[in-house]
């Protein structure tokens, strides 16, 4: 397991690994490239999108992303590279998540 400010391409890696391109949206604390990389993996990050500045701090100190996006509904999509092996999505926050700024006891989520 990777320790905060530890990068993804420390020790561990190996020039032989298989390699995959990976993006993501909605990425909270982007560990599918820790998890494939614990998996053997090499992987390079096309993108990540993220709107929560304690995750995109800990994407910023743990993943090496070609490009990061605040908002993905606010990018263009047309530019977006398209050869990537895997692409995930993750869940927006909701209610009962700590990462949600927005909360609210009346939300029909929680």
């Amino acid at each position: 397991m990777l320790a905060l400010g530890q990068t993804m391409d420390g020790p561990g890696a190996t020039t032989d690994a298989p390699q995959i391109t990976l993006a993501t949206d909605c990425s909270g604390l982007e560990l599918a490239p820790l998890i494939l990389e614990q998996m053997g993996y090499t992987v390079q990050s096309k993108w990540v999108s993220e709107t929560n500045e304690h995750a995109l701090k800990w994407i910023r100190c743990n993943a090496d992303p070609e490009r990061i996006y605040r908002d993905m509904m606010e990018r263009d999509s047309s530019e977006l590279p398209k050869d990537v092996d895997i692409y995930l999505s993750g869940p927006p926050c909701t209610a009962w998540s700590s990462m949600n700024v927005k909360q609210k006891e009346s939300d029909v989520r929680a």
